[in-house]
């Protein structure tokens, strides 16, 4: 037994003798400076992964080894790697305090990566020992602009000016100076940045941009074509004229451009040959692009995203097993690659396969929850199967992420207008329209929300426009219509309607229109007829019975209307519309039971259906059974922490019976959050401040309720309240004196008048 231990011993300590021996065969300084020798020589070579290793064996002999940290975050940097430059960058200004250009490269990165308090504090001790460094002031311009202090930017930046009047400090005052909305002094930084360094392609493209942005568009081309001229294997030059060619409409023009970009690339993901490619599909030169694609994949750093748009390529072309088979292997490889997930769920969302694809969606969300894309996606998946609450709230992120997502706002939009809120739909397209005006599908986006809106007058002139230029398409063709409708002339919406269908004969919009122009000329024969009509040519389409039911409840016919939902849910069981409309015409009848046996006959086809969950813990709150109907929101928010309806309703029933405020707060928090802009949640959220003594956090948030719903008489109490809680009893008095006004009787009235009358 002795010898075997005694083996095992031996045995374990020959390798350590052996490191032992190696280790001391050479000194550890002159081991760390060899490797960066060598990492520096893979650095010249372009060979960054190479380089890599060779500062991280440095780094291994000795962490604190500044010169290496930085050569480091070099590498990254050139190889595409921000994130783990930035870090390294970071780190090395810790190991060098005294080296100006780490501490300016550590800064400007701060500032880029938008740490613009941490990119403040690092420079400003640069600054304390170098006053006059031009290049900190710039840095220190750039963290105050992030921090929304332009006034303090610009004295920074022209200070540096001063010390040093080159054509970047100038492009720099210039941005500034239009982030505070002066345009003519921005205009003069750009020209004294060209006359500073008149060969300048920075200067040149700044003052490019800057005009193209203006609306200049022909003195931007001189300047951009300038840049070219001067600097013909320049790429950001190249690439700016390529993408002003490409804006412009004028593609073949910018080819040239592009293939000298990605001639000139060096970085090893090769975005500049992947735009290429890009470029080569946005033409259908599919042989160019797969060509490009296919030599692109070979290369390890350039692999997943040449890979990801071969897959698309093929489901394109309706090689769909085969587009799958390309996309499998790549996550086989790459399991967690976000671009892969994102492309594998959009094939299987084009399938209807929502449950899979979402899964995917949210793996790529797990891995990069600032990812805009992926954001995106989740929100078309939750739209694509009728989930609105979600679909709502992915986009909300998207924006969060990105203020200027056009096609989130779109969605937004159009989910909002669906769910009848003409309000935020209008919000949502308006903002849209502040960022492209020309693009159709927003004017077209807008114009139907003014209408929703009642809006007309401002609605009319944009249809008119889309009529002129897009004429023959069935959905404007359809909103001129509901906008003819909607101011009586229904000879000229039956019209427009039929042109729709002309279009597309297979419309519902424009078929509901008509039926809808036949109900409103007294013609229900006609409507019943038409869709009968249809409904021959389509006998198991559930909209059509809904559209029958539609027709059934304008004439009064409950009975006939509860028949044609019931043949409408048999045909298309997971139809909430179809649900939603049977729960009112049986609530109207007394008949909460059968309402709620329909919403959750929908709870149980689909146990993710929030909506029909949600809608039977309303009626059992209808019912007064707030027993069941905070035990069905408990569950509701088991399954969907984030369920804006159900935690609004659970945080009021909280309040209303005396249960945990943090808990209602919590609650109606989540609510405000995703259902940001509605007043119902920005009643209840302020209730429970009231209830938690904070009535000056309550008060902007019912004003705002006040603002939006003027006629609701709750609201209007509920800021009286606060008013007086918070002394206010001037303001106190309109609110609760209006409250009363719409509503005598209403809850807390009996305060309301103990107030008024003690003040």
């Amino acid at each position: 037994m002795p010898c075997r231990w005694a083996a095992r011993i031996m045995f374990t300590t020959i390798p350590l003798l052996l490191l032992a021996s190696t280790g001391c065969s050479k000194d550890p300084d002159a081991a760390k400076q060899e490797f960066v020798r060598s990492g520096d020589e893979f650095l010249q070579q372009q060979r960054y992964g190479e380089a890599v290793i060779q500062y991280r064996k440095a780094l291994q002999i000795d962490g604190r080894f500044g010169e290496a940290r930085y050569k480091l975050a070099e590498a990254f940097w050139q190889r595409g790697e921000p994130v783990e430059a930035l870090a390294n960058y970071v780190r090395a200004a810790d190991l060098m305090p005294d080296s100006a250009d780490v501490q300016l490269k550590a800064s400007a990165l701060l500032a880029a990566a938008g740490r613009f308090e941490d990119a403040k504090t690092r420079i400003m001790t640069l600054l304390a020992k170098e006053p006059r460094n031009a290049r900190a002031l710039i840095v220190l311009g750039n963290a105050l602009a992030g921090l929304k202090d332009f006034e303090g930017a610009i004295l920074q930046v022209e200070d540096a000016v001063r010390i040093e009047p080159n054509a970047a400090a100038y492009a720099t005052l210039a941005s500034f100076q239009l982030s505070r909305g002066s345009q003519p002094d921005a205009e003069s930084a750009f020209r004294r940045a060209l006359t500073a360094q008149p060969d300048s392609v920075d200067a040149q493209l700044s003052l490019a941009n800057y005009l193209w942005g203006t609306g200049r568009k022909d003195e931007a081309e001189t300047y951009f074509r300038s840049a070219v001229v001067g600097a013909p294997r320049n790429p950001l030059a190249n690439r700016a004229m390529a993408a002003f060619l490409r804006h412009e409409g004028r593609q073949s023009e910018a080819e040239p451009f592009l293939k000298t970009a990605a001639e000139l690339e060096t970085a090893p993901q090769a975005p500049q040959r992947l735009a290429l490619a890009d470029y080569y599909l946005s033409l259908n030169r599919n042989d160019d692009a797969m060509k490009l694609l296919k030599s692109l994949s070979r290369v390890p750093e350039s692999e997943a995203a040449a890979t990801t748009r071969l897959a698309a390529m093929q489901y394109a072309s309706k090689q769909t097993a085969e587009a799958h088979r390309t996309i499998d292997g790549l996550l086989k490889k790459q399991p967690a690659n976000v671009d892969a997930l994102l492309r594998k769920a959009t094939f299987l969302g084009a399938e209807r396969k929502f449950d899979e694809a979402l899964v995917l969606a949210a793996r790529a969300v797990k891995e990069q929850p600032e990812n805009a894309e992926a954001h995106f996606t989740v929100g078309v998946l939750n739209a694509e199967r009728n989930d609105r609450p979600r679909a709502i709230a992915s986009f909300n992120e998207v924006l969060r992420l990105n203020p200027r997502a056009v096609a989130s706002q779109l969605y937004l939009s159009r989910l909002h207008l669906a769910a009848g809120d003409a309000d935020l739909a209008l919000n949502a397209a308006q903002d849209a329209s502040l960022q492209t005006s020309e693009n159709p599908e927003v004017q077209l986006t807008l114009a139907r929300s003014l209408i929703a809106k009642g809006q007309i007058a401002q609605a009319e002139p944009i249809v008119s426009q889309l009529m002129t230029r897009h004429g023959t398409t069935a959905r404007v063709l359809t909103t001129a219509a509901t906008l003819r409708g909607a101011r009586g002339d229904w000879a000229t919406a039956r019209t427009l309607f039929e042109n729709a269908l002309q279009q597309d004969a297979g419309d519902l919009e424009a078929l509901s229109g008509l039926v809808g122009v036949d109900v409103a000329e007294n013609k229900r024969p006609d409507a019943r007829a038409r869709i009968e009509r249809e409904l021959a040519k389509a006998p198991g389409n559930p909209q059509l019975f809904l559209l029958a039911a539609r027709v059934e409840m304008a004439d009064g016919q409950l009975s006939k209307a509860e028949e044609a939902l019931q043949k409408a849910i048999s045909a298309g069981p997971d139809n909430l519309a179809a649900y939603s409309m049977l729960a009112r015409i049986l609530i109207t009848q007394r008949k909460t039971q059968q309402a709620r046996e329909q919403f959750e006959q929908i709870a149980r086809l689909n146990p993710n259906a929030i909506g029909a969950s949600t809608m039977t813990a309303i009626l059992f709150e209808m019912e007064d059974n707030r027993l069941e109907a905070r035990r069905r929101y408990e569950q509701i928010l088991g399954t969907d922490s984030r369920a804006a309806v159900a935690a609004n309703n659970l945080a009021q029933i909280y309040v209303d019976t005396g249960g945990n405020l943090d808990m209602a707060l919590q609650l109606a928090q989540t609510a405000k959050s995703q259902l940001p802009d509605v007043p119902e949640v920005n009643d209840t959220l302020a209730w429970v401040y009231y209830q938690k003594n904070l009535p000056a956090l309550a008060i902007p948030l019912l004003e705002e309720a006040v603002a939006r719903e003027p006629r609701r008489a709750i609201y209007h109490m509920h800021l009286g309240l606060a008013y007086a809680k918070a002394g206010d009893k001037a303001r106190a008095r309109v609110a609760l004196t209006q409250a009363l006004k719409l509503e005598p009787n209403l809850l807390d009235a009996a305060e309301a008048r103990k107030i008024l009358q003690a003040s």
